[in-house]
C-alpha cells in the first residue's frame, strides 16, 4: 500500500530538515547583525559543529576532543548519546563506537559503544573559548 499524502511529506521534511537547520546556522553566523551586545556572543557562536555521519563505515570515525560538549541523535532526532563534558567520556576524548540498528556482531573493546536506532546520525557539538581565544577550538573542529 502507497503511503498517503502527509506521510510522504512529513518523510521529505524529517529528511530535509537537517540540512535546512545547517544552511540557517550558516546565514545566522555570516549575516551582519546590529544587536546590543552581539560582539560578546558572537565568539562562542563560531564555536559550534554539526556532522551527518553514517554508520555503514564506523571504523572512519575519529575520536572526540576533549573539552567540548555536545550530542549525538538519530535521523529521527532521538537521542543516543551526550558526548564530551557530559558523556561517558567526561570530556577526557575518546573513541565511540556507533552500532547500526540490529547489530549483533562482536563489539571491539576500547570504546564507549552506543547502538543508534537508524543508520544516519546526526552529530552537534560546541567547543569552549581558552583563555578568551577560539583559535584552539576551532582547531579542534578542523582537524574532526
Amino acid at each position: 500500500m502507497r503511503p498517503g499524502v502527509f506521510q510522504r511529506v512529513d518523510t521529505r521534511l524529517r529528511q530535509a530538515l537537517p540540512v535546512m537547520l545547517t544552511f540557517v546556522f550558516v546565514l545566522g553566523s555570516v549575516a551582519p547583525v546590529r544587536l546590543p551586545d552581539y560582539v560578546l556572543i558572537a565568539p562562542g557562536l563560531v564555536l559550534i559543529a554539526v556532522f551527518y555521519w553514517s554508520v555503514h563505515r564506523p571504523d572512519l570515525l575519529r575520536p572526540w576532543h576533549a573539552c567540548l560538549l555536545g550530542l549525538l541523535d538519530d535521523m529521527w532526532y532521538h537521542f543516543v548519546t551526550d558526548i564530551g563534558m557530559v558523556g561517558p567520556d567526561k570530556g577526557e576524548g575518546g573513541k565511540y563506537l556507533i552500532l547500526p540498528p540490529g547489530y549483533k556482531g562482536e563489539v571491539p573493546q576500547g570504546y564507549f559503544v552506543v547502538r543508534s536506532a537508524t543508520y544516519s546520525n546526526w552529530i552537534a557539538w560546541r567547543t569552549f573559548l581558552e583563555n578568551g581565544d577560539p583559535k584552539p577550538g576551532v582547531d579542534r573542529v578542523k582537524q574532526f
